[in-house]
């Protein structure tokens, strides 16, 4: 800090003393409001991100206070360290809980709004491709399927519902809709087939698959043919049942699985169908699966990428305070919003893999 005794040595006079405490008071000042000016010129999402950062600037920094006594005596310097005042801890919560609050309304519009867009998108992609194998003759009926390949298209003409079967039943799998469980007979063949799909989040296609009742059509298209089920009634099967992936050798039945509550499932809510066309020949199919593939759990594996993507966020974060500290506030909102956004889309969506399949 060799500015401060040039400084000093030039206030030699009363006006020049005056001048040199006016001057440090202004650029403090200046500083502190240029912070917050291109905080709030930034829009609500810099403000949020950027709030407990400011806070943490404006209220723990360390003040060099310099005292001049008008006198012919030698200059005083005193340094004098700023304590954090009394209310800095609760400022702190405040925008550490508003922070919070804003993720977690974030994450609540993706899950329950945009998600549905993902599944969406996923839909048609799978539906192209089933589509392409169907014509071709080439649709996967069994064996080693890869997770993730359309299998069959489902239909329920009383909830007018059309899905893409995917293989698998993994919380990824159910992003993009229904997913069939890999320890099952596939849909048409004789033996009880299992076919999961979420309840409230990512399009929900079986948000209301209990509201069925006895003697409704279903009907399933794979590549051995077409396949038509009736209803034979819904059950709540607790978590942890072995019935629910019971199957037998002799009837065909569809089990259609989805969570029994739209945010804390104990278990599940199942809607049974039994076959009513002719069997297709059995073919080849797993003989085990993993926990995430059972419906009620997550992925705990996405942890260590969802805590990077946290890190990311927060120094997306402090990226766009400096641009709005060293650019024109419209400039920098044009570059920050759609990298803050895409931010928030990638925790989210990383967030959301720790959901189980059927929610």
């Amino acid at each position: 800090m060799d500015i401060w005794p040039r400084r000093l040595a030039q206030a030699t006079s009363s006006p020049g003393r005056i001048a040199l405490v006016r001057q440090l008071g202004e650029r403090r000042l200046n500083s502190r409001q240029s912070l917050c000016s291109a905080l709030s010129k930034g829009g609500p999402l810099v403000v949020l991100i950027g709030l407990l950062m400011t806070t943490l600037m404006r209220d723990t920094e360390t003040d060099e206070q310099i005292s001049i006594i008008d006198s012919g005596d030698a200059l005083t310097i005193v340094d004098d360290i700023a304590t954090i005042s009394p209310g800095t801890t609760s400022r702190v919560l405040r925008s550490a809980a508003g922070a919070f609050a804003f993720l977690i309304v974030a994450f609540a519009l993706f899950l329950f709004v945009a998600s549905g867009l993902i599944a969406q998108r996923d839909q048609v992609v799978l539906e192209r491709t089933m589509r392409d194998q169907l014509a071709r003759a080439v649709a996967p009926i069994g064996g080693n399927i890869r997770v993730g390949s359309p299998v069959a298209v489902l239909e329920i003409p009383a909830l007018d519902i059309r899905q893409i079967v995917a293989e698998g039943s993994t919380p990824e799998v159910t992003k993009s809709g229904a997913g069939h469980v890999r320890a099952t007979p596939m849909p048409g063949q004789p033996g009880n087939s299992v076919v999961m799909a979420r309840r409230s989040t990512f399009g929900a296609p079986f948000r209301h698959i209990d509201s069925l009742i006895k003697g409704d059509i279903i009907r399933v298209v794979t590549g051995q043919g077409r396949s038509q089920y009736r209803v034979t009634g819904v059950e709540r099967v607790p978590a942890g049942d072995p019935s629910l992936f019971a199957t037998s050798s002799r009837a065909g039945v569809l089990s259609l699985v989805t969570a029994d509550d739209a945010l804390s499932p104990s278990g599940y809510s199942v809607t049974r169908a039994r076959l009513v066309t002719p069997a297709f020949q059995s073919t080849r199919h797993a003989r085990t699966i993993s926990a995430t593939e059972t419906g009620l759990v997550g992925q705990g594996g996405g942890l260590t990428a969802l805590a990077v993507a946290l890190m990311l966020l927060a120094l997306i974060g402090a990226g766009t305070t400096w641009l709005f500290l060293s650019w024109r506030p419209w400039s920098a909102y044009l570059v920050a919003a759609p990298v803050i956004l895409a931010g928030i889309w990638l925790v989210s969506n990383l967030a959301s893999g720790i959901l189980p399949s059927t929610i």
